[in-house]
């Protein structure tokens, strides 16, 4: 098992092999991740499994585990969040063979060239990440509950506006 990623992969070649990459990559080489993330300084743990299926389907399967630090939408303070991705891609050259591929694999398109791993690590991060990260208490935010509650009795900040509209209409 390699613990250095190779910065290539090319599908076609090591699926014929049936090659099994494995290694750890640092999430400060992944730009758009990092922009999500509060902290920096982890690592993932990657293990992939370029396979010939019967058919000539060629995949690439396996998981990507790690753990990072997002930020709470909420109460805008770190959230751990768990890295748990399941990777299930097969590599296809048309719309018409992505159509044929088997029930829980997501296409992979290649441009003709090798396929860059750390990309293609981001990519499936990023696309395992919350929509809206937050705490699974809601009351994480105090700050925010109170001044909801607050809100309620509190004045109208327009209502002098208001005032000022029914004074004109009166006149």
């Amino acid at each position: 098992m390699r613990e250095v990623l190779p910065e290539f992969l090319d599908p076609l070649l090591l699926a014929g092999k049936e090659a099994v990459i494995a290694g750890r990559l640092a999430v400060d080489e992944m730009p758009r991740l990092r922009a999500q993330l509060v902290a920096g300084g982890v690592e993932v743990a990657v293990n992939l499994r370029l396979e010939r299926q019967p058919g000539g389907l060629r995949t690439v399967c396996g998981e990507i585990v790690g753990e990072a630090e997002l930020a709470c939408q909420r109460c805008l303070q770190p959230l751990r969040w768990q890295i748990d991705c399941r990777v299930a891609l097969a590599v296809v050259a048309s719309r018409a063979e992505e159509q044929r591929l088997p029930e829980g694999y997501e296409p992979l398109y290649l441009d003709g060239g090798p396929l860059a791993t750390r990309e293609l690590v981001e990519d499936e991060i990023l696309l395992g990440l919350p929509l809206v990260a937050m705490h699974p208490d809601p009351a994480c935010n105090r700050e925010l509950q109170e001044w909801q509650r607050e809100g309620i009795e509190r004045e109208n900040p327009f209502g002098v506006l208001e005032q000022l509209k029914d004074k004109r209409q009166r006149n």
